[in-house]
């Protein structure tokens, strides 16, 4: 039920929605160790992620992580909390539906792209984890 209430999505609205399983073919290719996936609370997605690819039977794939909260806290710690809503009012970054998986996406890449043309490539590198 709070998963509804944030995202809005319901049962019926997914109920022909195909399985993980059929997803993950689609999208496997960009889980590759020369790629960088970038999240806002990387940490929960790839947790997700694991725990679907376990429920299957899948292997776990080897790629680059960067999260977003985490850089957010190295780079403005004066902020008041990193939830994607604050860091996105701080740095006045559009966020029109939050909890929408595109709107929140688009919002993540310009918080990144913001930290690159503020500190440069350098501090976000050491952030990134293999996973």
């Amino acid at each position: 039920m709070k998963n509804i209430q944030i995202h809005g999505i319901r049962p019926e609205d997914v109920q022909e929605a195909p399985k993980f399983p059929d997803v993950w073919k689609q999208i496997q290719q960009y889980y590759q160790l020369n790629s960088l996936i970038v999240a806002h609370n990387a940490g929960f997605d790839t947790g997700v992620l694991a725990g679907c690819l376990d429920y299957y039977g899948l292997s776990q794939p080897n790629y680059l992580s960067l999260c977003t909260v985490r850089t957010s806290r190295k780079l403005y710690p004066e902020f008041t909390n990193h939830k994607l809503n604050t860091v996105c009012e701080q740095l006045q970054i559009p966020l029109l539906n939050h909890h929408d998986a595109l709107e929140d996406s688009r919002a993540c890449a310009q918080i990144l792209l913001r930290q690159e043309e503020e500190f440069g490539i350098d501090p976000l590198k050491k952030l990134v984890l293999v996973k």
